[in-house]
């Protein structure tokens, strides 16, 4: 991996504590772009996986998908998703993933392609940590960093993340699109992804997690104290499913979710924030 024709076709991004290598057997365009696309998030480290790709040409009237959390077949070391679209095989104990994807993936459908990448993160989750609880899980929100300290503002597509985060900007925003919420030393902190949504000038850093705020849009801006049962469904719809790349959707545990969101709803206050489209909100929060 030291080569100069190596490192031309190598894209290692940070995913939470995993560097993910990306190595494109394609023209250097796409490397540069995926740098370009990943940009803040570049890593120098030893790559904790390694995943080969290679590009195949999009047919024509094959669909694409807004998930790829259904419509997987495994068997063995090998998966393939939506009949062809990404297929492949992993060996996370070596460090090797080898995939041909459809080229339409890695240009306008880059976000679909994320959610391959959500799943390799979880897969290294479960890799390193065996059969302990995760210490951490995707989150689809906002999050900024202010004087030290997290905020994340949760809720549906539409809901007002971006805004958030465009209005945030004098902060340290990390996301508008996915968060990954963790827990170390019995602390939760929430910390940057590379994975994007309208805002681009994110922030790869973390930051003690100090509140979690329901968004609502309303005609006034404030914040309400809630009870966990009027919160905890809309964590539970907005937390990425705890499946890894070997993970078909029928072994997904809502258990394990249900007990993870509770974990931290249970140690991080959490608010509804009645949101209007100004920067009013973050003087209700101070």
């Amino acid at each position: 991996m030291s080569s100069i024709n190596t490192i031309n076709k190598e894209c290692r991004i940070q995913i939470g504590e995993f560097c993910c290598a990306l190595c494109f057997n394609a023209e250097a365009d796409y490397v540069r772009s995926a740098k370009d696309y990943f940009d803040n998030f570049i890593s120098e480290k030893e790559p904790d996986i390694e995943v080969t790709i290679n590009l195949i040409p999009h047919k024509q009237g094959v669909p694409i998908p807004s998930s790829l959390f259904i419509n997987k077949t495994i068997d063995g070391n090998s998966f393939d998703f939506h009949n062809g679209l990404i297929r492949g095989m992993i060996d996370a104990n070596n460090k090797k993933c080898s995939i041909e994807i459809d080229f339409v993936l890695l240009g306008g459908s880059a976000r679909i392609f994320e959610q391959f990448l959500y799943q390799l993160y979880y897969t290294l989750i479960a890799e390193k940590y065996k059969y302990q609880k995760p210490v951490s899980y995707l989150l689809h929100s906002s999050s900024v960093v202010r004087d030290g300290q997290g905020y994340v503002f949760v809720g549906p597509s539409g809901s007002g993340k971006s805004t958030i985060a465009g209005l945030s900007s004098s902060f340290s925003v990390l996301n508008d699109e996915m968060s990954l919420i963790s827990q170390e030393n019995g602390e939760f902190k929430v910390q940057a992804t590379p994975f994007n949504g309208y805002f681009r000038q994110k922030i790869n850093m973390n930051g003690l997690l100090k509140g979690i705020y329901f968004i609502k849009q309303a005609k006034s801006t404030y914040i309400e104290k809630v009870s966990m049962k009027d919160c905890i469904a809309t964590m539970l719809n907005e937390m990425v499913p705890f499946m890894g790349i070997l993970t078909a959707e029928q072994d997904i545990s809502s258990s394990v979710m249900i007990e993870c969101a509770l974990d931290t709803l249970s140690q991080v206050p959490f608010y509804e924030l009645h949101f209007l489209p100004d920067e009013s909100f973050w003087k209700c929060i101070e």
